[in-house]
């Protein structure tokens, strides 16, 4: 297979890929325990009692006990309260000085977004921190029991999903697939049961339906055999972008911190395979994709 049909492909779908964890740092499985620390910080703030409401907000609660609970605002406040406490927790690193307000927060904004996707939080449109039953669950939980709860939310995602907020949305309507089980059934038909970080880019984020992981198996298969220096060249002209490298580290990072899969060296593999077979053979057939109308649902 000549290169310049690997590039082909390449640039026919640059811009219409996998976007799925919405998280600008490496993922491992420590970070499933800092996730769990940070919606544990989360989870203390997420009531106030109506007496400690500014006075602007008591209008509603004027006739409610004053110590009634109420979830509390998603304010800046709030926001900085947390990040703080981060700190605290050797999360993240003191902020740096000169650092605007919205910066600072970045890193915050981070976690938030990874828990929202993962279904354990989120600011809902009233503009309250909530946590899920899953999230509660999740807090519950021991650390075994963490990463099993982990990979049952990886797979009932999907995508495409209307939480991703791009100009080119319309290009996204034709995927429609679950993101961990696909990759799942693809690392169990391929010859060798591994992906790399660069495979990923080039064929695996460009997947649209469950149905194309045969054509993408043969790719991979083919480009496998073409040897390392032929395949730099390939990378090398396909110009890999440092959002795309973050964003596939990070999404098989997070796969990586699962009960069937390990990621290491930028390669994903297989921990369980007996449990990666038992999950196809599961859910493949069952998994339903949910066409929303809208944002909100």
């Amino acid at each position: 297979m000549e290169i310049n049909h690997f590039l082909k492909l390449r640039y026919l779908d640059k811009n219409r890929a996998w976007y799925i964890i919405p998280r600008a740092q490496y993922f491992n499985e420590r970070n499933v325990e800092e996730l769990h620390t940070v919606l544990n910080i989360m989870k203390q703030y997420q009531y106030v009692k109506i007496k400690d409401l500014k006075t602007y907000q008591t209008k509603l609660g004027q006739k409610i006990n004053p110590e009634s609970l109420v979830y509390r605002a998603w304010s800046q406040d709030l926001r900085v309260r947390i990040f703080k406490e981060m700190i605290k927790r050797g999360i993240i690193k003191p902020y740096k000085k000169g650092q605007s307000i919205n910066d600072k927060l970045a890193n915050l904004r981070n976690h938030t977004n990874l828990l929202k996707k993962l279904g354990f939080g989120f600011v809902n449109k009233h503009q309250h921190l909530f946590i899920s039953d899953v999230g509660n669950s999740f807090l519950r939980s021991n650390q075994k029991e963490r990463f099993e709860i982990l990979e049952k939310q990886l797979i009932k995602l999907q995508f495409w999903n209307p939480s991703i907020e791009t100009k080119e949305i319309k290009y996204y309507k034709g995927f429609n697939l679950f993101p961990y089980i696909f990759i799942t059934e693809l690392l169990l038909i391929l010859k060798e049961h591994y992906l790399t970080v660069g495979e990923f880019i080039l064929f695996v984020s460009h997947a649209k339906t469950h149905n194309d992981k045969e054509i993408i198996k043969e790719l991979i298969e083919k480009f496998r055999e073409l040897g390392r220096e032929k395949q730099l060249e390939i990378m090398k002209k396909a110009f890999f972008t440092m959002p795309e490298m973050a964003n596939a580290s990070v999404t098989l990072g997070l796969f990586g911190s699962t009960p069937t899969f390990s990621f290491s060296k930028n390669r994903l593999e297989f921990k369980d395979m007996d449990k990666g077979e038992d999950l196809v053979e599961k859910y493949s057939k069952r998994l339903r994709f949910i066409e929303y109308e809208c944002f909100e649902d």
